[in-house]
C-alpha cells in the first residue's frame, strides 16, 4: 500500500526501512511504496500547477471585464445624470436675471 505525501508517511517510511534489517523483499515493497506515492506527488503537483495557472488566467479576464462594465455603467449613469445645456438659461440659474434686466432695458427705449 503506498504511503500519503505528509511528514508522518514519511516518518513511518523511514522507521519501516530501519527496522527490516537489510530484508531485501521488505525494503523492496517500501521503496516501491515510495517511488508509487512520489510519482502520484509530482503528477498532482503538476496537474494543480496547470489548473492554477487556468484559474489565474480566468480571473483576469474576469476582473478586466468586470473593470470595463463598471466603467460602462459609470459613465452612462454620469451622462444620464448631466442636464442637457441649452442656449439659454432656465429660471433659477445663473445668467438668468441678466438676460430678463437686457431684455426689459432694450425694451423701454
Amino acid at each position: 500500500m503506498p504511503f500519503e505525501f505528509t511528514t508522518d508517511a514519511w516518518n513511518e517510511f523511514t522507521k519501516k526501512v530501519l527496522e527490516a534489517n537489510g530484508d531485501q523483499a521488505t525494503l523492496t515493497t517500501l521503496l516501491s511504496d515510495m517511488q508509487d506515492t512520489f510519482t502520484t506527488g509530482i503528477t498532482t503537483q503538476g496537474e494543480m500547477d496547470k489548473t492554477n495557472k487556468s484559474l489565474k488566467e480566468e480571473n483576469g479576464r474576469l476582473k478586466e471585464a468586470n473593470m470595463a462594465l463598471f466603467l460602462r455603467v459609470g459613465e452612462q449613469k454620469k451622462d444620464s445624470q448631466e442636464p442637457e445645456k441649452s442656449g439659454e438659461p432656465k429660471p433659477g440659474e445663473e445668467g438668468h436675471a441678466v438676460d430678463k434686466f437686457l431684455d426689459n432695458l432694450y425694451k423701454e427705449k
